[in-house]
């Protein structure tokens, strides 16, 4: 007796010919829908052929926290020692809400030299409706996501070292990398930016509350990024900062006051106080707690916990394991 149905195969063969081509359909059309900015289109009156980045301002006050922020404020000194520091920090606004991975090292190179590299590695965000489609014009359309930051690379150069009538002072210079994405949310530039200061500070004695000494600095320089904007290709900003460093035997406490002043007046006059509180102990690992509360141009309250690694602690280790290691294996 002859069977009416092909054997089973061949019937898995058919079906693969229909399931294969609606599974591309399917995910063709989801591509379609995530492309779609027909919302954002009609909102923003867009005439088809202006660049879309045009409608954005990118500046401090328009942007998410790391996009922009007030660079390092320097103190007129290289640390003490190599490190590195990993930690996380969580920002918060009116309408964006952030955490985000931090990463920084600097690695000195003898004792007047030093590279230095900041990255956020990873960031996850929450924007309100307001603030993503009206304040900042993203092309997000429910404001939330994750993003990848930016590269920052620096050289600091020790000028002068303190002495008995003189200060420390230190040349800093570096680059903002285009590395950062999601430009659509508003989150990083995706366009590069330079800056350099001079810093000076001297450190006196200070026998109050088991404390043993304070330190004063200032800071002075430029800061300067490129923009999408057919007016001003770049925002050329002064560079500005100061700060108390209060050192006790196990901890350091550390209130600086800082921002950068721009050009263009778009929301690119940021200004910060950044309160921190740091273990000090002769040790691999130390801790760090950082407040920093934005003023003006810079929106967001932020709170980072942080752990510092002693580089050179780990280096001076590795030397005597194989020194250790050459001595006993010798003949």
């Amino acid at each position: 007796m002859m069977c009416n149905f092909a054997p089973t195969p061949f019937r898995l063969v058919e079906k693969m010919r229909i399931i294969i081509p609606l599974a591309i359909l399917l995910f063709l059309t989801n591509i379609s829908e995530a492309q779609d900015y027909t919302w954002w289109n009609t909102k923003h009156n867009w005439d088809g052929k202006t660049p879309w980045q045009n409608y954005m301002t990118l500046s401090a006050k328009y942007t998410g926290p790391n996009a922009l922020p007030v660079p390092e404020i320097t103190t007129g000194k290289l640390p003490k020692s190599s490190f590195l520091e990993v930690g996380i920090a969580g920002h918060i606004s009116g309408g964006d809400q952030t955490v985000n991975g931090v990463l920084n090292t600097i690695i000195k190179a003898g004792k007047k030299a030093a590279l230095g590299i900041y990255f956020v590695p990873y960031e996850v965000y929450n924007m309100d409706t307001n603030t993503s489609r009206n304040i900042r014009n993203t092309r997000d359309y429910d404001g939330q996501g994750n993003s990848v930051g930016d590269v920052y690379i620096s050289g600091y150069y020790q000028i002068l070292t303190h002495q008995k009538y003189r200060p420390d002072i230190l040349l800093t210079f570096g680059v903002k990398t285009a590395s950062g994405n999601n430009l659509e949310a508003a989150r990083f530039t995706d366009a590069p930016g330079y800056y350099f200061n001079l810093s000076i500070g001297r450190t006196i004695p200070f026998k109050a509350l088991n404390f043993t000494s304070i330190r004063h600095y200032i800071m002075a320089g430029m800061y300067v990024w490129q923009t999408y904007s057919s007016q001003y290709k770049q925002d050329d900003a002064v560079l500005y900062g100061a700060g108390i460093e209060l050192t006790h035997p196990h901890f350091i406490i550390e209130e600086q006051v800082g921002g950068y002043f721009g050009y263009i007046n778009n929301g690119d006059r940021p200004v910060v106080s950044r309160l921190s509180i740091r273990s000090n102990r002769d040790k691999l690992i130390n801790y760090k707690l950082l407040y920093q509360q934005g003023f003006v141009d810079a929106p967001y309250t932020t709170l980072v916990i942080s752990t510092t690694i002693n580089l050179d602690r780990i280096k001076q280790s590795l030397i005597k394991d194989k020194e250790f290691n050459s001595t006993t294996t010798a003949p």
